[in-house]
């Protein structure tokens, strides 16, 4: 029964792990200039900066949220992650309220959604990728 109760858990959790990393790489991975104004600072931004802006963060809104988000190693701090690669996942959240007050002293948008914004965000995708293309 155990056996069988770890391989349920190890599916689910690889199919979970799964969604959450094509989440975000499709909504935590703007392209700069893609969705704001970026002329007056082309050439101008700082490599923090750069990755401030070109990555975001969902963040959990309940019980079972805060539970994936710790088997997911906290890596829905993408803005964190991408700012600080090689530090220990369980302390990008730790983080994640100190470079929030650096990027507001700054100007900088710090991106946090909510993980349903998250999931509405990747069926638009799908949709989008299930279109014809149109070739010019």
């Amino acid at each position: 029964m155990a056996f069988a109760l770890s391989v349920v858990y190890a599916a689910t959790y690889s199919q979970a792990a799964f969604i959450l990393l094509f989440n975000d790489h499709q909504e935590t991975h703007a392209i700069l200039g893609e969705v704001e104004d970026i002329a007056d600072v082309q050439g101008k931004l700082s490599w923090a900066e750069v990755q401030v802006r070109s990555s975001g963060n969902w963040h959990p809104t309940n019980w079972l949220l805060r539970l994936i988000e710790f088997h997911y190693g906290y890596f829905n701090y993408h803005i964190e992650h991408h700012l600080f690669p090689t530090l220990k996942p369980r302390l990008l959240k730790k983080i994640a309220p100190i470079v929030k007050r650096v990027c507001e002293k700054h100007g900088i948008p710090y991106r946090s959604t909510a993980f349903s914004t998250v999931q509405a965000s990747l069926l638009r995708h799908l949709h989008q990728l299930g279109q014809p293309s149109v070739v010019d």
